[in-house]
């Protein structure tokens, strides 16, 4: 009995422990803090405010180089090319690498987001940065599925196209996905420290 007794406190301890631990976590998550111009101008990199909000972007290599577009994954921000951009921009390459809304350092906007929403991203920010020839486009993951929506639906500004394990299916189509679209549970479960802030 004794000996049944303290299982029982221990796990009632390790229990109020990991409560805590989820509550500081909650409250402590950098995803969830504000980004304003006084932050933004520690931060890495350049903003741009298009239509739906602050986009966060590098634009490295030679002026007159061919642009290539990268496109992140779901749970990744941009810092996830930062490894194959001095390769693309030593081949001569003008290589464009940007946050999608919701990752990294740009905004957080309102409302659905959905293919429609990712295109016009990247769309506006080629016309903000005046990027007017065909560029060469590069997707992973996430970023496979809104390149390849970008590319139906602006195939004028697309020369070349890479896609890199693209995602297939749109958000919340999979029922495997549906815990992670319920609202609070799916907060939690997409929520990471990626953007470093």
């Amino acid at each position: 009995m004794r000996r049944q007794g303290c299982w029982v406190k221990i796990g009632s301890a390790l229990m109020v422990l990991l409560i805590l631990l989820a509550c500081v976590y909650i409250i402590q998550d950098p995803e969830t803090r504000r980004l304003d111009d006084s932050t933004r101008a520690k931060l890495p990199g350049q903003f741009i405010r298009l239509p739906g909000g602050v986009t966060h972007y590098t634009l490295s290599g030679p002026t007159g180089g061919q642009v290539v577009v990268l496109v992140h994954g779901f749970s990744v921000a941009s810092y996830s090319w930062e490894r194959n951009i001095p390769a693309l921009t030593e081949a001569g390459n003008r290589v464009l690498a940007y946050d999608l809304y919701g990752r990294g350092y740009s905004d957080r906007p309102q409302g659905r987001y959905d293919l429609q929403l990712f295109t016009d991203q990247l769309d506006q920010l080629l016309n903000a940065l005046k990027i007017d020839h065909p560029v060469d486009i590069v997707g992973i993951s996430l970023g496979g599925y809104i390149t390849a929506g970008y590319v139906v639906r602006h195939p004028e500004r697309v020369r070349r196209v890479v896609l890199l394990a693209p995602q297939v299916e749109a958000m919340g189509s999979d029922p495997r996905l549906a815990p992670m679209i319920l609202p609070g549970l799916g907060d939690i479960l997409f929520t990471c420290n990626c953007s470093g802030i």
